[in-house]
């Protein structure tokens, strides 16, 4: 399993290595911008996901990985891309009132852990990783 990745900057950070050319901290300033309640009126951002996205960002372990986020999961990876990602770290998800670290693979739905508390789902995720655990099924 690829080692934790530094919860410093670094100058990995600053290079551009995402799938749109921007570097980790540019794209989580893009999704957070995208994301912010007041910016999506049409209610496809929740303020579920918002406190979600908002902690993962405030998490030095999280705002090291480059961030990617579909309908209702962040998923995090150290790769240049997500094709290329051999993280298999946890997803994280939000929605109804509810926080969930995912386990790898993300398309079983498995949730590992479950909060009320999006800084609970945030550090529970920052520690598997930091941890080299992210558990995974066969």
């Amino acid at each position: 399993m690829p080692s934790p990745p530094s919860t410093t900057a670094t100058p990995r950070a600053a290079t551009p290595d995402g799938p749109d050319g921007r570097t980790r901290e540019e794209e989580w300033n893009f999704i957070l911008e995208e994301h912010r309640p007041s910016r999506r009126p049409n209610g496809h951002t929740t303020s579920d996901m918002w406190r979600l996205l908002s902690a993962a960002y405030e998490n030095p372990t999280l705002r090291a990985l480059y961030p990617s986020l579909s309908t209702w999961s962040l998923t995090l990876w150290d790769a240049g891309s997500f094709t290329d990602a051999e993280d298999h770290y946890p997803a994280l998800s939000a929605a109804g009132g509810e926080f969930r670290v995912l386990a790898w693979p993300h398309l079983e739905n498995i949730c590992l852990f479950l909060t009320d508390n999006p800084e609970e789902a945030v550090e529970f995720t920052a520690e598997l990783i930091r941890a080299e655990s992210a558990p995974t099924l066969l």
